[in-house]
């Protein structure tokens, strides 16, 4: 978390947002990764997320079943009112096609996998694909991809470099797998011990030993 007096800023990875929301970073998947995905794995259940929208090619309803076998329906949604979940999902297009995705600037691509065999034939497909994307999941059995030069660190960095910020000043917090490049980077970082993997407290960059994190 970044704090300073004057303009603030929203770090998301693909996507930076001042106060006002105008953007400040956008960083895309390149459009031919985002068709042959597409065209390669029909049947998976992908979440394509644009700036302000989410197109997946399955109906609501199959999209709720798949929402509700997530942590995060677990852990949160499930303790929303319905009009809260309602609202969330206003954003969604579903039953999208081909045609309509590729025709927009996918800045992540999110997917749920539970069969053994089907994850790991995506993830063999990432990992071929590993100079185009990098796969920085939240959850077990769940994909996060973005382009391989986004992660949450260079997101803070960026917003520093935007608001005059030392690394110093720099607080971050994390509790999943997607936040491994960010605590890496700085030395003052909050790790959620039930949750995050033990190879945060050794990561290393550039030859250095990172901070320990400090364990909430």
């Amino acid at each position: 978390m970044v704090g300073r007096r004057g303009p603030g800023a929203l770090p998301v990875r693909e996507l930076i947002l001042d106060v006002q929301r105008n953007m400040i970073f956008r960083q895309s998947i390149r459009p031919y990764f985002v068709k042959e995905l597409l065209l390669k794995f029909p049947e998976y259940h992908f979440e394509f997320i644009t700036e302000d929208r989410t197109y997946v090619r399955i109906s609501g309803s199959e999209y709720i079943k798949d929402f509700q076998q997530r942590s995060i329906w677990r852990n949160t949604w499930v303790r929303k009112t319905p009009e809260e979940f309602e609202e969330y999902l206003s954003q969604y297009v579903f039953d999208a096609d081909v045609s309509e995705i590729c025709d927009r600037e996918i800045l992540k691509i999110n997917c749920l996998e539970l069969d053994p065999e089907r994850y790991r034939r995506l993830e063999d497909h990432i990992r071929q694909n590993s100079d185009k994307v990098v796969n920085a999941p939240f959850e077990p059995k769940v994909f996060e991809l973005t382009d391989r030069e986004v992660d949450k660190g260079k997101a803070v960095e960026r917003v520093m470099c935007i608001v005059g910020a030392e690394r110093e000043e720099v607080a971050v917090f994390g509790d999943g797998d997607n936040d491994i490049f960010m605590l890496g980077r700085f030395r003052c970082g909050w790790q959620f011990p039930e949750q995050m993997p033990r190879q945060i407290l050794e990561w290393r960059r550039d030859g250095d030993q990172a901070g320990d994190c400090i364990m909430y």
